[in-house]
């Protein structure tokens, strides 16, 4: 199954909707409020990654598969926390359930890492949820984890993890010895 890995444009906003709506209620299933994952909608995704794409210093990028369906996505840019000393961040990395265990999320993620790191920034963070399984991720990345503040998220508190990695170009060579 071939997956390309490409800069999202306006025609991705759906699939990259789709991803985000479908990975949540999968792996936030009888995790989160399930009112609160039944109220997530396509359209009000399509919306809020609007916002965005397109943006000077917000990457965005889709894997696709060979159909041409966006099948995951991640996107980056400046840290929105000033409570870390690591100047930029991953804000989404979400593949679709089929997807995951691919090493398509290690594409993904090396994509806007590499981008951020050329942009000149230095250290990089990710946040997840602290109940989420596929945080593991992060740690096999080498991802050091910092604790944060609890979001409430459909009526419920939920704790995130930061995770932060303090040199980016290191990471960079982590990942390109990793990928051997």
């Amino acid at each position: 199954m071939a997956i390309e890995i490409r800069p999202a444009v306006e025609g991705d906003l759906p699939g990259i909707a789709r991803v985000v709506v479908d990975a949540w209620r999968a792996t936030f299933a009888g995790l989160l409020p399930e009112d609160f994952l039944k109220g997530m909608s396509y359209s009000h995704q399509e919306q809020r990654h609007r916002r965005y794409l397109g943006h000077a210093g917000i990457i965005y990028y889709v894997a696709e598969d060979e159909k041409g369906e966006v099948v995951g996505f991640a996107s980056g840019g400046s840290s929105r926390d000033s409570g870390f000393s690591h100047e930029a961040e991953v804000y989404a990395l979400y593949l679709l359930p089929a997807y995951q265990r691919r090493k398509i999320g290690s594409a993904l993620f090396a994509k806007v890492a590499g981008d951020l790191g050329d942009m000149g920034h230095k250290g990089l963070l990710a946040l997840a949820l602290e109940n989420n399984p596929n945080r593991v991720f992060y740690e096999r990345l080498r991802g050091q984890p910092v604790s944060t503040e609890p979001l409430t998220l459909g009526g419920t508190a939920v704790g995130q993890i930061a995770y932060v990695w303090d040199d980016i170009p290191a990471l960079m060579e982590s990942l390109r010895g990793s990928a051997g």
